[in-house]
């Protein structure tokens, strides 16, 4: 077979290749965290003849496309875990579902299993970095990272501080007459809860003393606190100083909890008409709010879009940090080497990674609900399957047409 013959066969080999190459990317479209691939080719010359070149064949290159970004979507029965990196160029970190190291991707269909783990459809497990008991978040470096596993499902009980009182006295009522009295629950070391009951009796004009007592344990001090109030009405002292608030000392420790509990009844500000007033006929409670819970269990774990994982408690209970997503950044994200479909690893060409909390440098955010479609363009996939056709078909004709030729040339001989 004449050198040309062989140039040609290696011709239509190459472009049945890039056919393929491209079919398989138009079969990626619309699947989730998946990037086409890219088939360039560059001509190999081994040698040279009088008139030009000899050309021994076509070489064909296969690369990733991670670095263009796919279409961002969203469904109404997308979990919460579900997220995709809007804005940059970060791929979540995960652990390799052959326990073979880390890897990256941008698959982030995450659920969580039943060990509190959050894993892919891939089966790789996201890693993040886990937040200290107080709230505080460690450094992000890749010593850090681990497997993000959340299974405490209950909150820490918060003792109670104060008591907003909001309510209205008659001070029409006669001296050493025990009649108003308001009511709160609180809740101690433990989470357990109390009732503070506080009467108020009239001791003169414009002057009381308010009596609390609580359920569970003892009030330690002050007992009884003297409230006085202006001529308009509004409060004017509590305790003797011109301030609104009484700090109650609570002894819980019958029932194992403290007994040095302080909780501040806040009754209102001097000279102002709002809190503890002493106007009208008769006494009415407008509101009083206790702060403080008992434990709880969890309602659900929240993404946020800077990539931060709280946890979300039935009571209300300011929610508790526990993993910072981080994401990752490489100088060339094209040169990623894939494993396992969607996963891939670093390589000498991609250079090491950078990590990044959501929304810090160019890595993006995160967009929970979310996820991203696979980058391939069906309109110019199409083009080039319809192009390397029409190229293949010529190729086919060439050979014909050399092959012709070669059996012609051997007739001869």
């Amino acid at each position: 077979m004449s050198t040309a013959s062989v140039s040609l066969s290696n011709t239509f080999l190459k472009l049945q290749e890039m056919r393929d190459g491209e079919s398989a990317n138009l079969g990626l479209k619309g699947a989730y965290g998946t990037d086409g691939t890219e088939i360039k080719f560059s001509t190999i010359v081994t040698g040279s003849a009088s008139g030009g070149s000899v050309v021994s064949g076509i070489k064909a290159t296969r690369s990733n496309t991670t670095s263009t970004q796919g279409a961002i979507v969203s469904t109404d029965d997308m979990p919460n875990s579900n997220f995709a990196v809007s804005g940059g160029d970060g791929l979540a970190i995960v652990q390799r579902k052959d326990g073979e190291g880390v890897a990256y991707t941008n698959l982030t269909d995450f659920v969580q299993k039943a060990d509190g783990t959050y894993e892919n459809s891939a089966g790789n497990k996201l890693l993040g970095i886990k937040y200290n008991d107080d709230g505080t978040l460690p450094s992000v470096i890749s010593t850090n990272l681990e497997i993000v596993k959340i299974t405490n499902n209950s909150s820490r009980p918060i003792p109670s501080t104060k008591v907003d009182v909001s309510m209205r006295i008659p001070p029409n009522l006669g001296v050493g007459v025990a009649n108003p009295k308001f009511e709160a629950q609180v809740y101690g070391s433990l989470g357990i809860a109390h009732t503070i009951t506080c009467t108020l009796t009239k001791t003169g004009a414009g002057a009381w003393n308010l009596t609390p007592v609580v359920t569970g344990g003892a009030v330690t001090s002050p007992v009884p606190i003297a409230v006085t109030f202006n001529n308009d009405g509004t409060l004017a002292t509590v305790g003797g100083a011109a301030s609104g608030d009484a700090a109650l000392t609570l002894d819980f420790s019958a029932g194992g909890e403290t007994n040095n509990q302080v909780v501040t009844l806040k009754l209102g500000t001097p000279g102002e008409s709002k809190g503890l007033v002493q106007v009208g006929d008769t006494a009415l409670v407008f509101s009083i709010t206790p702060d403080g819970a008992p434990a709880s269990d969890a309602l659900t774990n929240s993404f946020d879009q800077q990539g931060v994982i709280s946890t979300l408690f039935k009571n209300g209970t300011q929610p508790r940090k526990q993993y910072q997503i981080v994401l990752a950044k490489f100088p060339d994200s094209n040169e990623l080497d894939n494993i396992a479909g969607t996963a891939k690893i670093q390589t000498t060409k991609s250079g090491f990674p950078s990590f990044q909390i959501p929304g810090q440098g160019s890595v993006g955010i995160l967009e929970p609900k979310h996820l991203k479609q696979s980058n391939v363009d069906s309109t110019a996939t199409l083009v080039k399957l319809m192009t390397t056709a029409t190229d293949a078909s010529l190729v086919l004709s060439a050979m014909s047409t050399s092959f012709d030729a070669d059996k012609e040339f051997t007739k001869r001989l």
